[in-house]
């Protein structure tokens, strides 16, 4: 059975189910999934130079695997709508940057480029939005262009 992640917009009620992609991302998956034991709440923001991307940094509360010893799989540019993707970026790897990033990207529309400040960088596809996605996608756009950071819950899905 395909194990399932349960995504909620805390303030609005909001909620998408992703499927895992475990054939294609099989060490992120069970990293993620483990970790999802103790669901995960965390600030969200918008992407400044991705486009229709909203993500979460993951703080030290919710970073329960070892993010340094994970390869890169599934790995993208450019993300499809409703893909999340995961990058872990070491300290310093970027200027101005002391300190680990462990990246949750959603993504939720069309033209999607993962970019940082120093352009284009693959990242890991390790699910997929296939609920909800419409509404979801609506909420996201909000926070760029009303609301600014929401809260959202990560849990799994039994």
């Amino acid at each position: 059975m395909t194990k399932q992640m349960k995504i909620t917009v805390l303030d609005r009620n909001v909620t998408a189910i992703a499927e895992f992609q475990e054939a294609d991302a099989p060490h992120i998956c069970r990293a993620f999934w483990e970790g999802l034991a103790t669901p995960i709440e965390e600030k969200t923001i918008h992407a400044m130079y991705a486009g229709r991307e909203v993500f979460m940094a993951l703080g030290l509360e919710n970073r329960h695997f070892d993010a340094a010893s994970l390869p890169i799989e599934n790995a993208t540019a450019y993300p499809s709508p409703g893909d999340i993707a995961w990058g872990f970026f070491p300290a310093h790897t970027e200027r101005g940057q002391s300190e680990d990033l462990w990246d949750l990207a959603f993504v939720y529309g069309n033209e999607v480029t993962f970019d940082s400040s120093l352009g284009i960088r693959p990242i890991s596809v390790f699910a997929c939005i296939t609920d909800g996605l419409e509404q979801f996608a609506e909420e996201c756009a909000r926070i760029r262009s009303d609301d600014g950071p929401k809260i959202l819950r990560l849990e799994r899905l039994m």
